[in-house]
């Protein structure tokens, strides 16, 4: 019950939804065997700590045997791609930067082979991550770049900034494309801010020290790649909805400052507008 919860969604829950679970648990046991209740205390502190240092990755790998064994549990990827490659047929995108389509070689899903593939049918070039995955856990960085123009060359960037913890997930690296015509395109998907590490954000300091450092790397990145540069990429900025704005927090504009300052970039949101139907966030 406690995994499950702090799992499912994506993120874990409130300390008050565990809570209640133990406190739940804690009076049943008192209705049955009040006697017990000493014995059982470690047996039921013990899942509400299991959640919250293992929720998440518990519950994906239950998810992926319930998968496997019940048809229709599952969270309808295989259709989200289908959709998506759908919707790219009818757009007039030229480039598409796609994060967190990963792929493991420990439990192979085959979404980003879908995904390459239909691309692919409808008249899209590819840069796939390599097939360099992450040490502990087996897993990739999850970047696709999708391109109507010709890719001539691709590379990715290892973020030597990376939080120890982290390397039981997601590779943390910049990948990088040059298109026919000299134009550069950078994705990449940066460390998420503490408040978004669950039970990990105790190590604020060292998270935000390590989203530092990955965004200094890019920054030294994009300075050194040669003519225009357009970096579109899932850079963790917490986003906040205030009087219907949507603002990153402000840690994320000391990352998209430091982006700005040093590597020379324009933001395309702000600058675009909303003109031409284009919306501002």
């Amino acid at each position: 019950i406690c995994v499950f919860p702090a799992g499912l969604r994506n993120r874990p829950l409130g300390t008050q939804t565990l809570i209640s679970v133990l406190v739940t648990a804690a009076a049943f046991l008192v209705l049955i065997r009040p006697s017990l209740l000493t014995c059982f205390a470690m047996s039921l502190v013990l899942p509400v700590i299991i959640a919250f240092l293992a929720g998440i990755p518990l519950a994906r790998f239950a998810g992926i045997l319930l998968q496997q064994t019940i048809k229709g549990y599952d969270d309808f990827k295989r259709e989200r791609i289908g959709l998506f490659l759908e919707f790219i047929k009818q757009s007039n995108c030229d480039v598409i930067c796609v994060q967190e389509c990963f792929e493991s070689w420990l439990w192979p899903s085959g979404h980003a082979a879908a995904l390459i593939e239909g691309a692919m049918a409808a008249g899209f070039h590819c840069s796939a991550p390599t097939a360099d995955f992450s040490t502990w856990s087996g897993m990739n960085s999850g970047l696709l770049i999708l391109s109507k123009i010709p890719i001539l060359r691709s590379s990715e960037h290892v973020f030597r900034s990376q939080f120890l913890l982290e390397r039981f997930a997601v590779k943390r690296v910049a990948l990088c494309c040059d298109l026919e015509g000299g134009l550069q395109i950078v994705t990449c998907h940066l460390t998420p801010e503490a408040e978004n590490c669950g039970p990990i954000r105790w190590a604020g300091r060292l998270i935000e020290e390590t989203r530092r450092g990955q965004a200094e790397e890019l920054s030294l990145l994009l300075r050194q790649v040669p003519g225009g540069v357009i970096l579109a990429g899932d850079l963790n900025l917490s986003l906040q909805f205030q009087d219907g704005k949507v603002l990153p927090s402000p840690r994320a504009e000391e990352i998209l400052k430091l982006l700005k300052d040093r590597a020379g970039l324009t933001e395309m949101c702000t600058a675009c507008g909303d003109r031409d139907g284009l919306a501002s966030f």
